[in-house]
C-alpha cells in the first residue's frame, strides 16, 4: 500500500511560495461620470478612461478588485469622513462602508490633502495617487439671455407661488397697482414703481426647491387680465426681478467657487445655486431649461449633455463660449492602506509603468481622440513616464 500512497502524493497539488492567495480589494466606481467611468446600460460592463486605467494598474500590481458601486452623496461622504452607508432623504449618507481605491476623477486640494493627514481620523488611511489627467473647470450657459430664462421659467412656476411668500416675491410680484381712472393719468404724473426688494438666499431656496420637486399644478403661460377700459398710455409696469440658477453636480470641488460667487452677486440680480445628484441630472436640468449656467469639469459637462442629446428627441442648445476660460483642477485616485499596507505604493509604481510604457496614453486616445490631449496633458504624460532605471543595488 505504500506504493498507492506516494501516488496520491505525487497527484496532490503543489502548494508553493508564488501560489499566494488572492489580494482582493474594494473599489469603489461611479455609475454616472462619462468619459471617465460609467456603467452602459445595454451591457451593464463599465468603461471610461479611469476605468481601463484603474483596472490594468491593479492587475499589474497583482491584485483583484471587488466593485463597489456609489453615488455622488456617498463619495461626498467617503473623502469627508471615510465611511458611507445608505443615503437618507436629505442626501446624508453616514456609514461605516468603505473602500480601499476610488476610481473616480478626484481633485486634489490643499484642503482635501491636510484631511487625509490630520492623525487618528478615519480618513488618515486615504491618499492620493500621483496626477493623472488635468481638467478645466469652468461652465457653459443657455444660448438666450438672462430675461428670456426668467420667462421660461415664470410659466412653470408660477402655480406654485401660493406655497412660499419668497416665491411668489420674485416669480409673481402681481399686477402694478392701478388708480381710479387710472387711464386718463399721463404717465408723467404717475407714480413709477421701483423694482421690488428681494430677499435673494431665500428667494432662491424657494426657486431651486421647487425646481427640485414635482411641480403639483398645471404650469400655465396666460397673461393676466388686460385693464379695462384700455388705457391711453402704456401702463409703467415695475421691474421684474431677474435672476439665474447655476447648477453643479454636488460634491465636486467647483461647488464652493459657484456658492461663493452667487453670495458676491449683486443685489439687483439673484444668483441661485443649485447641486444636483449627477452629471445626469444635470445635463438633464440644464437641456430642460431649469438652470442657466451648468458648471463642472467641461469634459464631463459636455459628456453629459451629448448623452443627453442622444437619449432624447430634443435638442439642447448650448453656449460654450465660456468653457474656454476656467480653473485648474488636477485629478487623482484616492487609495487607502487600511487593508493593506503596502497597496498605495504597488499601485503608484503600476501606474508609474503605465505611464512608461505609453499605456495611459493609448487609453487616452481611444477614449478622447488624439486631438483632444492638450499641451498641458501632455507635458503631465511627459512628466509622469519616469525612467525605468536599474536596481538600487546596482548602483546609479
Amino acid at each position: 500500500m505504500r506504493w498507492l500512497a506516494a501516488l496520491l502524493m505525487l497527484c496532490l497539488p503543489v502548494v508553493t511560495a508564488a501560489q499566494e492567495p488572492d489580494r482582493i480589494l474594494r473599489m469603489g466606481v461611479r455609475t454616472d461620470v462619462p468619459p471617465f467611468i460609467w456603467k452602459d446600460s445595454d451591457s451593464q460592463h463599465f468603461r471610461g478612461f479611469f476605468w481601463d486605467i484603474c483596472t490594468t494598474a491593479l492587475a499589474r500590481a497583482g491584485y483583484v478588485r471587488e466593485l463597489v458601486e456609489l453615488n455622488a452623496p456617498q463619495r461626498r461622504a467617503l473623502l469627508q469622513d471615510g465611511g458611507f452607508g445608505a443615503c437618507d432623504a436629505e442626501g446624508n449618507c453616514p456609514g461605516e462602508e468603505t473602500v480601499d481605491l476610488l476610481c473616480d476623477p478626484t481633485t486634489i486640494t490643499l484642503a482635501r490633502m491636510k484631511v487625509f493627514a490630520a492623525p487618528g481620523r478615519p480618513v488618515s488611511k486615504f491618499r492620493f495617487s500621483p496626477i493623472l489627467f488635468v481638467a478645466n473647470g469652468s461652465y457653459v450657459q443657455q444660448d438666450y439671455p438672462r430675461g428670456a430664462f426668467r420667462n421660461r421659467l415664470v410659466p412653470l412656476l408660477r402655480g406654485e407661488c401660493g406655497n412660499s411668500a419668497a416665491l411668489k416675491r420674485v416669480i409673481c410680484p402681481g399686477e402694478t397697482a392701478r388708480y381710479p381712472l387710472g387711464w386718463l393719468v399721463p404717465p408723467a404724473l404717475r407714480n413709477t414703481t421701483d423694482a421690488p426688494a428681494v430677499d435673494w438666499r431665500a428667494s432662491c431656496e424657494a426657486i431651486t426647491n421647487a425646481l427640485a420637486g414635482e411641480l403639483r399644478h398645471t404650469p400655465t403661460s396666460a397673461d393676466p387680465t388686460p385693464p379695462w377700459p384700455p388705457q391711453i398710455w402704456p401702463v409703467v409696469e415695475a421691474p421684474k426681478p431677474q435672476f439665474e440658477v447655476w447648477g453643479y453636480v454636488g460634491g465636486a470641488t467647483i461647488g464652493a467657487t459657484v456658492e461663493a460667487a452667487a453670495r458676491r452677486a449683486p443685489g439687483n440680480v439673484g444668483i441661485c445655486p443649485r447641486a444636483l445628484g449627477s452629471h445626469v441630472e444635470a445635463a438633464e436640468a440644464f437641456c430642460q431649461g431649469r438652470i442657466y449656467r451648468y458648471f463642472g469639469d467641461v469634459e464631463l459637462v459636455r459628456s453629459a449633455i451629448e448623452a443627453y442629446r442622444a437619449a432624447h428627441v430634443r435638442d439642447c442648445p448650448v453656449d460654450d463660449t465660456p468653457a474656454a476660460k476656467g480653473t485648474y483642477e488636477p485629478y487623482a485616485m484616492v487609495l487607502s492602506a487600511g487593508t493593506y499596507a503596502e497597496f498605495p505604493e504597488d499601485f503608484n509604481v503600476a501606474l508609474y509603468s503605465m505611464f512608461s510604457d505609453g499605456t495611459i496614453a493609448q487609453f487616452f486616445r481611444g477614449r478622447f481622440g488624439p486631438e483632444r490631449q492638450s499641451q498641458y496633458l501632455s507635458t503631465l504624460f511627459r512628466i509622469n513616464s519616469i525612467p525605468p532605471g536599474q536596481d538600487a543595488s546596482a548602483g546609479k
